[in-house]
């Protein structure tokens, strides 16, 4: 009879944890998506229209429906990508322990799988959005060529992202620790990744304003007129990307994690 009580909570425990992923996966892509689609919005406009950051925003606030016309896409962006994230954390301990509140988030295999699933996912899902915004916007499908440029942004932002971090906190570490007692701050993890997603738009930019470019651009461009356009947009569209990160970071993961870590400890 113990035995299968104890079954019945694990079950119980289990599909509360599954609950719980997709909840505050919903809850925080909620909170990003808005942001996130005004600001791709924002970045399409400049370079296919040049149309200013000050223009943008008057354009939006007289036509809404501008604003919110992929707001659904961009959703789902991160609510797959959140949520795959958690429903990983969640399998990945199934097989040793039934309650998600001890499962070894940290754990380097754990982590790497986390991230390398959800990367694809979050690739596959952007990659669509993109597709959807140009048709929305340009009024024409975006070209194979554009397609494996933002692959290819993608594929950058999260190697960098991935690769980038421990290097970071470590220099940090090593600056901000106290050399007497051998600590460094908390938050140093933290930054390290804000940092690391703020330098790959660096790298990433210029491959996204590219593929922007063959886009708005059919007709043959010499190599010249490609590198002006770089030129011309890359600094202010950096500047957005980073932007675009904000919410994503401070937002989007914190509103994830707790959602999720309170649902859970609720359900025990």
């Amino acid at each position: 009879m113990a035995e299968v009580e104890s079954i019945h909570r694990q079950q119980q425990c289990t599909s509360w944890s599954f609950a719980a992923d997709f909840f505050s996966a919903a809850c925080a892509a909620a909170l990003v998506a808005p942001w996130v689609n005004a600001i791709d919005k924002m970045i399409y406009y400049r370079v296919a229209k040049g149309d200013s950051f000050k223009d943008s925003c008057k354009s939006f606030l007289s036509k809404p429906k501008k604003l919110l016309g992929a707001f659904h896409i961009c959703f789902l962006v991160y609510f797959g990508t959140y949520a795959t994230a958690n429903l990983l954390n969640s399998f990945c301990t199934i097989d040793d322990s039934y309650d998600p509140a001890t499962m070894s988030a940290s754990s380097a295999k754990l982590s790497t799988t986390r991230f390398c699933v959800s990367a694809a996912v979050g690739t596959g899902l952007c990659l669509y959005k993109d597709g959807y915004v140009a048709r929305a916007v340009g009024k024409a499908s975006l070209p194979l060529f554009s397609y494996i440029l933002f692959a290819a942004r993608d594929a950058t932002t999260c190697f960098t992202s991935f690769q980038l971090p421990p290097l970071v906190a470590q220099l940090s570490a090593s600056s901000l620790a106290n050399p007497a007692l051998n600590t460094a701050k908390p938050g140093n993890s933290e930054l390290a990744n804000l940092a690391s997603l703020a330098a790959a738009q660096l790298v990433s930019t210029p491959i996204h304003v590219l593929g922007l470019d063959l886009h708005n651009r059919r007709k043959k461009s010499t190599a010249r007129q490609r590198i002006q356009a770089l030129w011309k947009h890359a600094p202010a569209v950096s500047s957005l990307r980073m932007a675009r990160v904000m919410p994503t970071f401070f937002i989007g993961n914190s509103v994830n994690t707790t959602f999720r870590s309170s649902m859970i400890d609720i359900g025990l």
